[in-house]
């Protein structure tokens, strides 16, 4: 009997999806499964805060961050080096959350490294798609952005998750599973909402899909497309005021999320998430010991006009704490920047 060498060495899912496809929400969903598995994890975020990383609820497993750019672009080193990282805490699988704007091409030839190639599998690509912005995104704009990195996404893909299906009606979801077909006729495709899929389905697969291509027609800075831009207070929002300013965000900014201070509950934090026009707002962990605190970020396919975004949220801050601030003027009460 002859084994084969990839028993030996440690299986790796990559994450991938659109900005705001529900990812991290996937990935809770497998940390909170039923599985004896350990899992490393290595989440990317793009920009200058990882907002990620806080939203992952299940802390038991190992965690490392990359930061401050795109994993598949500026940050491709970042990876080669963090992976045997979590090797060295023997974790039975790892699992890779790629940022929104990742194109898991690139991904799979660092991957493919013989430093890496040599220590780890990848075990299958699993790619989220909004459902209820998938038809738009694929229409042809005449120019190299997002939809082509979606088309990219999904054709990378061993398995299409076709996430918040309960947002749309069956025809739509009929029409958005042939959209998928159509590009990738090959994937496994699932549906689901809230990133509620069966562990079984996604995980636990040995040698069982086809070796993908890695080419793409997307140029490797594709990240240039798309601006980001974090602000952080410690000074408490109105939840009112806020969702008003949010509402009126111009139509380029594709994703805004964060953990929020608020007046309305100052003693948990909330978890906002913002696809387009569509704004959600979760109550979030106590605080307990940590004080409160604000950590924002948006992604746009132009770049934002960071001096009337930062006049715009400021306005939003409780009213006598935003006077104090006027007054004191200290520079500790609003980091902003302006990063790729």
């Amino acid at each position: 009997m002859v084994l084969s060498s990839n028993l030996w060495k440690t299986p790796v899912t990559l994450l991938t999806g659109f900005l705001g496809a529900g990812k991290t929400t996937l990935l809770n969903s497998i940390l909170k499964g039923k599985s004896d598995r350990r899992f490393g994890i290595l989440v990317n975020d793009f920009g200058s805060l990882n907002i990620d990383q806080m939203l992952i609820k299940n802390r038991d497993d190992d965690l490392i961050t990359l930061e401050g750019g795109c994993v598949c672009c500026s940050l491709q080193n970042n990876l080669v080096n963090s992976l045997p990282k979590i090797l060295s805490l023997r974790p039975d699988q790892i699992l890779i959350e790629a940022s929104g704007i990742a194109n898991p091409y690139t991904l799979l030839q660092t991957l493919k490294r013989p430093v890496l190639s040599r220590i780890i599998r990848l075990e299958s690509i699993i790619t989220l798609v909004d459902a209820t912005y998938l038809p738009q995104i694929c229409e042809p704009s005449g120019k190299i952005n997002y939809q082509d990195l979606l088309i990219d996404q999904i054709s990378a893909a061993d398995i299409v998750v076709l996430n918040k299906i309960d947002l749309i009606d069956e025809k739509a979801q009929i029409n958005a599973s042939q959209i998928i077909q159509k590009i990738a006729p090959w994937v496994r495709l699932l549906k689901g909402s809230y990133g509620d899929v069966s562990l079984d389905l996604l995980l636990g697969f040995r040698d069982s899909f086809p070796v993908r291509s890695v080419s793409s027609q997307l140029k490797s800075n594709h990240s240039d497309n798309f601006h980001t831009w974090s602000y952080e207070s410690v000074r408490p929002f109105q939840l009112l005021t806020l969702g008003k300013i949010l509402g009126k965000l111009p139509v380029t900014v594709w994703r805004a999320k964060g953990i929020l201070s608020t007046v309305e509950h100052p003693n948990r934090g909330v978890i906002l998430q913002q696809v387009g026009p569509r704004i959600t707002l979760e109550i979030g962990e106590e605080w307990g010991n940590n004080p409160p605190f604000t950590q924002l970020v948006l992604i746009s396919t132009e770049a934002m006009n960071t001096k009337i975004l930062q006049q715009q949220l400021d306005s939003c801050l409780r009213v006598e704490d935003f006077e104090v601030n006027s007054k004191t003027q200290t520079k500790d009460n609003f980091i902003l920047s302006n990063e790729m």
